[in-house]
């Protein structure tokens, strides 16, 4: 089975003055397409650290995530933005829509912002939509 998810070693600490806060400490798993996993944890155990590290949002103190085989600690904004666009889907508690744009508009924006024509953009927010059971 290929890994489509590795975390390995991965920890995450903060330091502000004094204070020194370990939100992770030397997480690591493996993630294949066929599998589905759910994090839990109570409030302040490191669960949306891990979800921003994995996602390619913060990077890790220490340790190494590659997604589809690739490191992604290491890549340049650029190349990390570009890679999370192309590979990388959130869902967020407390979504960012833009309420002047229709729900096909919002969900086609990272295909537009991508640089795909806007039939290309359009047909991809149907599809994706029609998936989550939001077609209209």
């Amino acid at each position: 089975m290929k890994n489509i998810i590795k975390v390995d070693n991965v920890s995450k600490h903060y330091n502000k003055g004094k204070s020194h806060t370990v939100a992770l400490d030397n997480v690591s798993f493996n993630l294949s397409k066929e599998e589905s996993i759910s994090i839990i944890g109570p409030s302040g155990s490191g669960k949306t650290t891990l979800l921003h590290i994995i996602g390619g949002l913060d990077n890790p103190s220490s340790g190494k995530v590659y997604i589809d085989g690739k490191l992604i600690n290491n890549m340049s904004d650029n190349k990390l933005s570009e890679f999370r666009n192309k590979k990388i889907g959130f869902v967020f508690q407390f979504f960012n829509l833009q309420d002047y744009l229709t729900a096909e508009e919002n969900v086609g924006l990272p295909a537009k912002m991508a640089g795909r024509e806007e039939k290309e953009a359009k047909q991809k927010a149907e599809e994706l939509l029609e998936l989550v059971g939001l077609k209209y």
